[in-house]
């Protein structure tokens, strides 16, 4: 497929497809994206699987954690990877991870995980195969919608999204079922909606979870960007322990031990150089930052 692209395209190399992937998406509106066959068909293919069928969660770690953000982790996913039909090689995410910042990870999830939809069909499509953050409370988006149904309006734009409906493509019926669901409501999509996203806090233990995963898919060049030494260091001790570890960060691991205690070391000097029993008397001026 991708060589078929190539030839169409008169492209040279695979990751020309990937930059022209970049370029089309960027330069392409949000609603037409799905229908510009400049980008590759899977791709094409997946972004509308994200528009039609994904929600963001907004992850935040706690005062005493953060998120360890790696060079490849943008987008890795937590999910199911296989063959279908024992021939065709599938993934399917369940949980596909942005690291923002070492306190905040946007993740991108199935509709299945809303509370008001449920998994259960989606882990019995894969066999009983489950997410490990199941358990991670998943709230969606909660929307205002300004614009109530025009009837003037709704002609004009169902004559307009006419071409771009197709019968056949189950993401087309599924945003065509959205919005006559809207419709219903008396509510009509309009462009300055809102949408109120609430952070979810995650625990100690679900954060290491998360860091698990990014430093499991790290690649010969790592670079890592992270705050805390000490918890870099514990970071890496929890990942060793874990079941289906792929990497070896054994000398990481020596080099944090060695500037920790070279650190801890210095401070001890500092300490012991302060005399003791000594005081200070410290004078404070008040000064009038008009003057």
């Amino acid at each position: 497929m991708v060589r078929n692209f190539m030839q169409e395209r008169n492209l040279q190399k695979p990751k020309e497809v990937w930059l022209q992937n970049i370029h089309e998406i960027l330069d392409t509106s949000h609603e037409e994206v799905g229908n510009n066959e400049k980008i590759f068909s899977i791709d094409r293919e997946d972004y509308k699987h994200r528009m039609i069928d994904c929600f963001l969660l907004i992850w935040q770690a706690g005062e005493n954690d953060e998120f360890i953000i790696t060079s490849n982790g943008f987008g890795i996913f937590e999910g199911v990877t296989g063959n279908m039909f024992g021939a065709f090689p599938f993934q399917y995410a369940f949980h596909s991870f942005y690291v923002i910042s070492p306190k905040l990870v946007l993740v991108l999830c199935p509709s299945s995980f809303r509370k008001e939809i449920g998994t259960d069909h989606l882990y019995k499509f894969f066999g009983g195969k489950r997410s490990i953050f199941e358990n991670v409370p998943h709230p969606a988006a909660i929307p205002k919608y300004v614009g109530t149904v025009n009837a003037s309006r709704s002609k004009s734009n169902n004559e307009h999204n006419h071409s771009k409906f197709d019968p056949t493509d189950i993401f087309s019926l599924h945003a065509r079922a959205f919005e006559k669901t809207l419709k219903s409501m008396g509510i009509e999509k309009q462009w300055n909606d809102t949408f109120t996203f609430p952070f979810v806090k995650l625990d100690s233990a679900t954060v290491h979870l998360v860091n698990f995963i990014l430093l499991n898919e790290v690649k010969p060049d790592l670079i890592l960007t992270f705050l805390s030494r000490p918890y870099l260091y514990k970071t890496i001790v929890k990942y060793h322990k874990k079941v289906g570890v792929q990497q070896d960060f054994s000398n990481l691991k020596k080099n944090l031990f060695i500037e920790l205690n070279r650190t801890h070391k210095d401070n001890l000097h500092l300490r012991k150089n302060i005399p003791t029993g000594q005081k200070y008397s410290w004078n404070v001026r008040e000064t009038n930052s008009e003057s």
